[in-house]
């Protein structure tokens, strides 16, 4: 992905001015106190970077992928690294806040997760906070079909909110989720007659490919509920506290979460 691709991204998958209040917010007794936060951002979000942070701040962004972080980072190089989120070299208690926006997605639920809090205990100091957009799946599973209908009725949104919706729906239990590939597939399998869709969803042609970009990629999303990432990160291994959960007020809202956590 390019930087110019990242943002012609819609919301939810990319942040918009409504997220960043909600993480300024959650992060205000820093902000306000003039403290300079030694911060962690889980991923390339580079909206991150710019939020008003006190002089003398430091920012480390850690992504999985050298390409996201060649493409879509937008500060220095000496302020990313590649690394898995489980397995971050940083120093004990180096992380004063904690960022991830929706990236919990792609940590396979149970082992993963948990091997990710064991690490993340490790490197936060005390008076940290973690704040984190989940990406909720409902107590109810959609069926795909209908996530379909609605959107060849032109019923949603956007392409991220599809994709989100679609992908929920296909994904099985947590532990085993869905592959980006199926998920293409199966919206490849059910539009039909591609070149009526514009005129039936209200679409660009731009939106309707970007659902491309899932074809042949075997990366998974998981979709634990909210209350079960909390379990992990609070209670099993554990060690955090959950500080509030918060849903934005925009389209999806009822599938998104806005966490704040800080060590137990």
């Amino acid at each position: 992905m390019s930087a110019r691709a990242y943002l012609s991204i819609p919301a939810p998958l990319r942040l918009v001015a409504e997220d960043v209040h909600c993480y300024t917010k959650a992060v205000s007794g820093w902000l306000e106190s003039g403290r300079a936060p030694r911060v962690l951002i889980l991923g390339v979000t580079p909206e991150f970077l710019f939020m008003p942070w006190p002089a003398g701040t430091r920012i480390l962004a850690v992504d999985r992928s050298e390409h996201m972080i060649r493409e879509v980072w937008a500060g220095e190089s000496r302020q990313a690294m590649c690394a898995e989120w489980g397995n971050m070299p940083l120093p004990d208690q180096s992380s004063d806040l904690i960022f991830c926006d929706g990236g919990l997605s792609f940590l396979q639920y149970p082992d993963e997760l948990e091997e990710f809090t064991r690490n993340l205990g490790r490197i936060t100091a005390p008076g940290a906070l973690l704040v984190a957009r989940i990406y909720d799946p409902g107590p109810d599973q959609e069926d795909p079909g209908q996530v379909m209908a609605d959107f060849l009725a032109g019923r949603i949104a956007n392409s991220a909110i599809l994709k989100l919706r679609l992908a929920m729906a296909l994904s099985r239990p947590p532990a085993e989720g869905v592959v980006l590939d199926a998920i293409w597939r199966y919206y490849a399998d059910a539009v039909g007659k591609p070149e009526l869709l514009p005129a039936r969803t209200g679409w660009t042609d731009a939106e309707l490919r970007a659902i491309e970009a899932y074809a042949g990629k075997a990366e998974r999303y998981y979709f634990p509920t909210t209350e079960e990432i909390l379990a992990v990160l609070c209670d099993s291994p554990g060690g955090f506290e959950c500080i509030s959960v918060q849903e934005p007020g925009y389209d999806f809202h009822e599938r998104l979460r806005f966490v704040t956590l800080a060590p137990g």
